[in-house]
């Protein structure tokens, strides 16, 4: 399998379990730092920034 077929077949699951493991984690530290914590919403707008300033994979390009 190619790095491409391997993003694509899972890419929105990996996604989804990182930025739940991260909003966890990031809740975490907050609470033990006495800090505000981020919301769902605050931590995938920060992923999709992230992702515009990647390169897309040839798969997304490509109209099925």
């Amino acid at each position: 399998m190619t790095r491409d077929e391997l993003y694509h077949q899972f890419g929105p699951l990996l996604i989804e379990a990182l930025v739940d493991i991260l909003l966890e984690e990031i809740t975490e530290l907050a609470v033990k730092s006495k800090t505000m914590a981020k919301t769902k919403q605050q931590v995938m707008d920060a992923v999709d920034v992230k992702f515009k300033s990647f390169s897309k994979y040839d798969w997304m390009n490509r109209v099925d």
